[in-house]
């Protein structure tokens, strides 16, 4: 068995600095938030696919991403980002940040076999060292009807206890993770990884971000400008 490519306390910390970074942008409710699975997060069983990169990746939007999206929804789109042959999702588990249980919707692609499900008391996600969620989709393994590489799948989620607001979205489970994913059929391997954030910024957001580096790089340059004439 492979070890785990990052500790729990570095995956929960920098998906605090992703959420911390939809909070101080244009608005918690106004940038999409972005949920990697693959060889730079944390393995928690089995051996990962020889093709590194994303294995699964899930895209959360809300009504200020896209008029389409009713107010108070999140919608979440499930994409398998990677080459690898043979590559599908069996279970996908979110631990999201409610008391309450939200309502799943069906809009495009793939169907869970069953579910969504929730439980307060946590679901378990095969392949995982029996890691519990509070949110698990689970996908149809069958040839032809899987949530691989040349499909995607589209839910809607309502009713969670802070709307849509994806700055509030998740909640660490009893080990420190937010989700994690059981993907088969490569090789005839399978693997459980946690899932990481990675907030999609705005183009508001990346001007300020530029903004910010300039005074770095002017910094830089006259530092530079003092050694060479010290030096001279």
């Amino acid at each position: 068995m492979q070890s785990k490519v990052r500790s729990r306390s570095v995956i929960w910390a920098a998906s605090l600095v992703a959420l911390a970074g939809l909070s101080l942008g244009t608005g918690s409710a106004s940038a999409d938030l972005m949920m990697t699975f693959g060889s730079d997060t944390a393995l928690l069983s089995g051996t990962l696919p020889t093709t590194p990169g994303t294995f699964v990746q899930a895209v959360f939007e809300n009504a200020s991403d896209d008029s389409s999206i009713s107010a108070n929804t999140v919608r979440l789109t499930l994409t398998v980002p990677t080459s690898e042959a043979g590559l599908y999702v069996d279970q996908i588990g979110f631990n999201f940040n409610t008391n309450v249980a939200p309502s799943f919707s069906l809009v495009s692609g793939v169907q869970t076999s069953s579910g969504p499900g929730f439980s307060l008391s946590g679901i378990a996600v095969n392949g995982t060292g029996n890691q519990k969620f509070n949110s698990s989709f689970d996908y149809p393994n069958a040839n032809g009807s899987r949530l691989n590489g040349a499909t995607t799948s589209v839910y809607t989620i309502s009713g969670l206890q802070y709307g849509s607001d994806l700055s509030k979205l998740f909640a660490p489970n009893s080990s420190g993770y937010l989700a994690a994913v059981h993907i088969a059929g490569y090789n005839n391997q399978s693997a459980g990884v946690a899932g990481e954030i990675v907030a999609v910024p705005e183009p508001s957001s990346l001007a300020l971000f530029a903004s910010a580096l300039v005074p770095l790089g002017l910094a830089r340059v006259v530092k530079s400008r003092r050694r060479a004439r010290l030096s001279a």
